[in-house]
């Protein structure tokens, strides 16, 4: 099937869950700005409205960063990561020349763009070779772990005051008084 790291068919748009929240903020941003920071804010609507809707790719960046990590796959995450940073640096460094907020906005929600889709990239592959019936388990598949079993359990620590009553028996008689 399409299925990828997030169980479903495939599609690369952000479930209706994840924009719900910033859909409105980013409506009421004009408005928003003008009662709480007055009218002289007014012209970074537009900054804000960019920044607000930035928001999805951001945490569906994250997500996936967390997916991965989970899976012990740092390395995937540091393969997209430091490229992602160095054209988050560069983008910043061409807005910032520009001198317009905007611009220095959309390098946040280009950059958190891109990364969200090299990382699901990262996780869609990850999860098909894991998913190969008949693969060899290698080290870099994804291997859901199952659940302990009752001689895997962590073993139960003695009480405080037992471990005291033991240490005190092991004293001669007159130190124990």
């Amino acid at each position: 099937g399409r299925g990828g790291p997030r169980g479903g068919g495939g599609g690369g748009a952000p479930a209706p869950a994840a924009r719900a929240p910033p859909t409105p903020v980013a409506m009421l941003a004009p408005v928003g700005i003008r009662i709480v920071y007055g009218a002289e804010f007014a012209s970074a609507t537009t900054t804000t409205r960019i920044l607000v809707l930035a928001a999805i790719p951001q945490a569906v960046d994250y997500l996936l960063i967390h997916v991965l990590l989970g899976f012990r796959s740092a390395r995937s995450v540091l393969a997209v990561q430091v490229p992602v940073a160095l054209a988050t640096v560069l983008g910043l460094a061409f807005a910032l020349r520009l001198g317009e907020l905007p611009a220095v906005a959309a390098v946040s929600g280009a950059t958190y763009t891109a990364s969200a889709a090299a990382l699901y990239v990262a996780c869609s592959r990850l999860l098909t070779r894991a998913g190969r019936p008949g693969a060899p388990p290698s080290a870099d598949a994804a291997r859901i772990p199952g659940p302990r079993r009752p001689a895997e359990a962590t073993p139960a620590l003695p009480a405080p005051d037992q471990e005291i009553r033991s240490a005190q028996e092991r004293l001669p008689l007159q130190e124990r008084q």
